[in-house]
């Protein structure tokens, strides 16, 4: 849903191709980590974000590509205790890799929990 709006955006000049790398995604879990990609490879992790969480199970390697060249792997854990004052819980890590990351691959590891509006957040 966002994805489409996105790009459809982006194609009618809504967001202008050179401002297109700092824009933000709403609910990216892996913000930081994907900060230095194109637009589009965000949405992609995005998209492969959303996708992995939406199985309720425990996953082991869900890999992606973006149409600019970036790809990752997500990893996520079992369902942990609550934390104060949110729902559900897991161990998530989504790490990325780039042409521009030098050979880092930064890597997100942390603790997600469902928000009152029941969107997963870092904690």
């Amino acid at each position: 849903m966002i994805r489409r709006a996105a790009l459809f955006a982006l194609a009618l000049g809504g967001i202008h191709p050179a401002h297109a790398q700092n824009q933000a995604i709403p609910g990216l879990i892996a913000k930081r980590e994907t900060a230095g990609l194109s637009y589009e490879d965000k949405l992609a992790a995005y998209d492969a974000e959303q996708a992995v969480l939406a199985k309720n199970e425990i996953v082991l390697g869900y890999n992606w590509k973006g149409p600019k060249g970036a790809y990752g792997t997500i990893i996520v854990g079992s369902f942990m205790p609550t934390v104060s004052g949110y729902g559900q819980c897991r161990r998530f890590i989504h790490i990325i890799h780039s042409k521009s990351d030098g050979g880092l691959n930064p890597t997100f590891q942390g603790t997600i929990c469902r928000d009152g509006g029941n969107q997963w957040i870092a904690q």
